[in-house]
């Protein structure tokens, strides 16, 4: 998360180490104010918000904005680590390969 801050040039990049705070960092690498991170306190809404926030930051980054719904296959008990496995592999395409 913090390459990808970097690239799209923000530059509390650091934000991304920190365990929670990293979250403040979707909302503001999304182009919205950071004061929308307490989102998350509301469940449901929190979850939909995070896969809108990545979608933008994947179309930022020039990269297909449905690959943010990946995650959402972890419900699924089987598939669900796979698809743990293909949004890490996602999340390091969108960070260190320029498109």
């Amino acid at each position: 998360m913090s390459t990808i801050a970097r690239k799209l040039h923000y530059k509390n990049n650091w934000l991304a180490w920190i365990p929670i705070v990293q979250f403040v960092l979707l909302p503001i690498l999304a182009k919205k104010h950071w004061a929308w991170v307490f989102i998350f306190l509301v469940p449901i809404a929190g979850l939909v918000f995070m896969i809108i926030w990545t979608w933008t930051i994947y179309e930022r980054r020039k990269y297909p904005g449905y690959l943010a719904l990946i995650p959402l296959a972890g419900v699924i008990p089987i598939i669900g680590i796979l698809a743990t496995i293909a949004h890490l592999v996602v999340m390091g395409f969108v960070a260190w390969y320029d498109r």
